[in-house]
């Protein structure tokens, strides 16, 4: 692992045990013919390699899903296809796939494509004008104000627009300091955790480094208290809860999400591994500010 930060998250001998028990996995839907986890499951063994930085094996895998894929194309989702050809660094045949199924697909994911493709102007203009929908949800819904401005802020950044960036910024924080003293005091830990996590990253991008390793440091406690004292209404809150809206954020804030967050894992795992995650990327920044 290239990345010092991805190099912290997981060690060797982690990665080695999980590539195992991936790899019985997939044996087994592989004799019952279950396509459809044997697909999600050669994704997971791939990107496990890539972590150990076996470019051969990870590729092989990967390869296996475009195979079954080609083979099966009813019976696999065409987003995990889509997915081993990104990972493959093959986004022309991608592309073409993502276009057969273009009402299943968002727009941001299609802005990444042309990004991939070289068509730079259809990608930024549709980063503007998703930027212009998270601002217009912004005024719709008090308390995801600040979260739909950052949103807003990350699109504009996008689409090369970084004089309204910082504006969009600074009006999440301010959006968030009315929003703060209207949280309700019931709030169970897991959701306050979900909800620190997201703040820190306003602060962060706004340049706030201090601030925003404090919110940081807030989730990470919340979380520690929400698996250790009640982790049966964890698993509550992430079915009836936020945890679809906070999902959608976190996964657009992460460059390096595919490879932090393994739905096999369970949700304890990849909240501990995200905000750790964070908090090592936070510390490099400040690092290089000294």
């Amino acid at each position: 692992m290239k990345n010092p930060i991805l190099e912290k998250l997981y060690t060797q001998e982690e990665l080695q045990n999980k590539v195992g028990e991936y790899i019985t996995k997939y044996e087994q839907f592989q004799k019952k013919k279950d396509y459809r986890s044997l697909a999600s499951r050669c994704y997971d063994i791939g990107r496990l390699f890539e972590l150990l930085e076996d470019k051969e094996k990870s590729n092989y895998y990967y390869e296996k899903i475009v195979d079954e894929w080609n083979a099966h194309p009813e019976k696999i989702p065409h987003h995990i296809c889509v997915s081993a050809l990104e990972a493959l660094e093959r986004p022309e045949e991608a592309f073409k796939i993502v276009l057969t199924h273009a009402r299943s697909w968002d727009l941001r994911g299609l802005a990444s494509f042309y990004e991939e493709l070289g068509r730079i102007k259809e990608a930024r203009l549709l980063y503007a004008g998703m930027a212009t929908c998270s601002f217009t949800l912004s005024n719709a819904y008090s308390f995801w104000r600040p979260h739909y401005l950052q949103e807003a802020a990350d699109l504009r950044e996008k689409a090369q627009h970084f004089e309204i960036v910082q504006i969009y910024s600074q009006e999440a924080i301010k959006a968030w300091g009315e929003v703060k003293n209207n949280v309700k005091k019931s709030i169970h830990p897991i959701e306050e955790a979900w909800l620190y996590e997201e703040i820190g990253y306003i602060y962060e991008k706004a340049s706030s480094l201090e601030k925003a390793r404090n919110y940081y440091e807030r989730a990470k406690s919340r979380y520690e208290e929400a698996y250790i004292e009640d982790p049966a209404s964890v698993f509550t809150h992430q079915i009836d809860g936020d945890w679809d809206y906070y999902l959608g954020f976190f996964a657009k804030q992460i460059p390096d999400f595919r490879l932090i967050f393994f739905r096999s894992d369970g949700p304890e795992e990849n909240d501990y591994r995200r905000i750790k995650y964070r908090i090592l990327n936070l510390e490099e920044q400040m690092k290089e500010k000294k």
